[in-house]
């Protein structure tokens, strides 16, 4: 196992070849100390059996999906059609969060950046009067960058056969050393949320967030809402844009979050402090006809933009 380290004059990270993890990120605080902004392990070794994906890339379908709609293709779907359903979570064995990446690229300087590579090979069990066979393979390179104060995050995946994708990173965000988040407050951008079942499993419905338990669209306190929810951004354009914001006032950090994509879900877990942004498509999208479905194969490539942009301000949603 490898660790990277990154630096620039705000930000130094630390970036480990297995399962892409961001091990360590902290920001560099005027008085000379550090801020711990993502919860971590001390051991490269201790994430071998970690069960929290920290600060992993989350793949090759981020969040919940029943297991026969991961590849699509007709001999997969016959092979596991007579099954009972089987929730695959951030990708089950084949997660790309358990799996050693190759360093294709480091850069140091001003703007340090990294570059790891995963390929996974998807055996095609069907018989020969479909794709005789063949093995699918997908690529995916992440890229992270540190940008002044900002994290920047890049993934470019392609795939030889059909495959539906949909990726993220599992960061816990941190922004004090509190034992909680109470004091936080938190905005997200989001009309609707996605209404789960027991087992956290979209049921397709959209719920509106205004006076629900998960209006954000203002800051407001966290206090101890605990959160495991998918929302459904409220997007002016395709493009990158502000979606979520996390202020601590005990330490005047504010985390904005930017991303291109349409739903985030957010996590706080009960057993520690720490508070998940995982930017991604719509979880479980394949079984619900009014889901967006990301699909990617030889003729279209899988992208995705998000970055996590950290500053010291006073009262920000005052100014």
């Amino acid at each position: 196992m490898e660790v990277y380290y990154l630096e620039n004059d705000f930000l130094k990270m630390e970036v480990l070849n297995y399962g892409a993890i961001i091990k360590r990120l902290r920001l560099k605080i005027n008085n000379g100390e550090d801020q711990d902004l993502v919860v971590g392990l001390k051991k490269p070794k201790d994430y071998l059996n970690d069960a929290r994906f920290l600060g992993a890339c989350l793949g090759p379908f981020a969040g919940r999906i029943q297991e026969d709609k991961i590849l699509e293709t007709p001999q997969v779907a016959k092979a596991t059609h007579e099954k009972a359903p089987h929730i695959l979570l951030h990708g089950g064995d084949q997660s790309y969060a358990k799996k050693f990446w190759v360093l294709e690229t480091i850069c140091k300087g001003a703007t340090p950046y990294i570059c790891l590579s995963h390929t996974q090979k998807v055996n095609n069990k069907g018989d020969s009067n479909d794709n005789n066979g063949e093995v699918a393979e997908i690529k995916t390179i992440v890229t992270y960058s540190l940008v002044n104060s900002e994290l920047r995050i890049k993934y470019h995946s392609t795939a030889t056969l059909p495959q539906v994708f949909n990726l993220s990173n599992h960061s816990y965000f941190i922004l004090d050393s509190a034992t909680d988040l109470s004091e936080y407050e938190l905005y997200i951008r989001a009309n609707f949320y996605l209404e789960t079942n027991a087992r956290l499993l979209p049921t397709g419905k959209l719920i509106p967030t205004p006076g629900s338990t998960y209006d954000f669209r203002k800051p407001t306190q966290l206090g101890h809402t605990h959160l495991d929810t998918p929302f459904v951004l409220d997007k002016k354009c395709q493009g990158i844009e502000r979606v979520a914001t996390a202020y601590c006032k005990k330490s005047d950090i504010l985390l904005e979050v930017f991303t291109d994509q349409e739903v985030i879900v957010c996590f706080t877990p009960k057993e520690f402090p720490g508070i998940c942004f995982e930017t991604q498509g719509f979880p479980d999208a394949p079984n619900h006809s009014n889901f967006k479905t990301i699909r990617i194969d030889k003729n279209n490539p899988y992208t995705q933009e998000t970055l996590y942009k950290f500053s010291m301000k006073t009262n920000p949603f005052n100014a």
